[in-house]
């Protein structure tokens, strides 16, 4: 398996850092010329694309989309310099992902409360902002506390007291995707209860859809 280039994934993080800012500029420029003006949900949404960094500083100097470099005897250097600044990004990067993933669900749900205004859908709002609070907190210290002492060698090689990643990952990705599914789908009996043809109704979901997603 050949190598991917530092050029290619310097191109690949500058592209997906730039979409969301691009994105979430013209977002708040938007806003800010309505009446509500700039919101707490867009400035959630505005902290949320800084693990953008992240992947930048490991193309860098930490050798990502690269094999790792071997000794003589052709097993991977595990001290190499290069490869723990890529450890330490991709530590890094899980907790500030798990962060950037929160204040997007709860930027969401707060973009929700602004426009629905029935007092049961806005207890429902308060309800999943607890529920993601708690996930967002959850995960964030299962990741910070993946090895104990903590440390971001989290590899089996190095040998350290670490707990077992793939099962904390798979939970992790399934129950982001159970609340994701559970917030793209609150809007929807709302939107049904609309005095409105059903093709209009199902063109303001899908506006929603493409707006949240």
């Amino acid at each position: 398996m050949e190598n991917y280039s530092k050029g290619q994934m310097l191109a690949i993080g500058i592209l997906f850092a730039v979409l969301p800012i691009t994105a979430v500029a013209i977002r708040l420029w938007s806003k800010s010329l309505t009446d509500k003006g700039i919101r707490l949900d867009d400035y959630l949404i505005a902290f949320a694309i800084g693990c953008c960094a992240l992947q930048l500083e490991a193309a860098i100097d930490g050798r990502l989309g690269q094999h790792q470099i071997t000794g003589p005897d052709g097993q991977p250097l595990l001290q190499d310099p290069s490869f723990l600044i890529y450890e330490k990004c991709k530590f890094a990067s899980q907790m500030v992902a798990t962060i950037g993933l929160g204040l997007n669900k709860a930027s969401i749900l707060v973009f929700f409360k602004d426009i629905f205004a029935v007092r049961k859908f806005k207890i429902w709002v308060d309800v999943m902002l607890v529920v993601v609070l708690g996930w967002t907190i959850s995960f964030f210290f299962s990741n910070l506390f993946t090895c104990y002492p903590i440390t971001a060698l989290v590899e089996e090689f190095y040998g350290n007291n670490c707990v077992d990643t793939l099962a904390m990952w798979y939970s992790s990705c399934i129950t982001d995707f159970i609340v994701d599914f559970i917030i793209l789908g609150m809007p929807v009996p709302m939107v049904w209860k609309l005095q409105v043809h059903w093709h209009q109704k199902l063109a303001i979901l899908i506006m929603f859809l493409f707006g949240t997603s």
